[in-house]
């Protein structure tokens, strides 16, 4: 379980990192600590998965859990980008997708080579990873490519165009 935990959090760090110069659907929603809150029940998950394919005395079977994470990963992703695509956000599949993949891809490839080469994680460093997380998902949540994080809908379109008066032309014809 730890294993799987410390993977879910240098993946939820990584793709903290990768969110910051990603275009976001909206920056006041999708930042940073949104991206670390995400990555956390994706480290649970791994570490659940990893707990439950581990045979007794014995290393997890990699091959068991990666079938678990790759059905887990297609259900959870497909599910989200079918909750999200109802909303007229601009560049929330190519957002979704890239941390998506990072999340699982890296706690996948993360959870495997630790079961299996460093087998006696010590207990906090799952849980320092995890917090290292979610401190850089609060410090980074306000970076972005809008300057303002606040929630706001854009103006109407009649608004955005600039107020051009009605002068009526003296060459029409009569």
């Amino acid at each position: 379980m730890l294993a799987g935990l410390t993977a879910g959090g240098i993946a939820t760090i990584l793709a903290i990192l990768v969110s910051l110069p990603l275009v976001a659907p909206h920056d006041g929603i999708f930042n940073s600590a949104s991206v670390a809150l995400a990555g956390l029940p994706v480290s649970l998950l791994a570490g659940l998965i990893g707990r439950f394919t581990r045979r007794p005395n014995r290393a997890a079977t990699p091959v068991l859990f990666i079938i678990l994470w790759l059905i887990l990963a297609v259900t959870l992703t497909g599910t989200a980008l079918y909750l999200m695509s109802s909303n007229q956000l601009e560049n929330y599949l190519t957002f979704t997708l890239t941390l998506a993949a990072i999340l699982f891809g890296g706690t996948a490839v993360g959870a495997v080579l630790l079961y299996r080469y460093v087998p006696k994680l010590p207990w906090w460093s799952a849980a320092i990873v995890i917090a290292i997380a979610l401190t850089l998902g609060w410090a980074l949540r306000e970076m972005g490519d809008q300057p303002s994080g606040q929630l706001e809908l854009p103006p109407p379109a009649s608004r955005q165009l600039p107020y051009a008066p009605f002068i009526p032309s003296l060459d029409a014809t009569v």
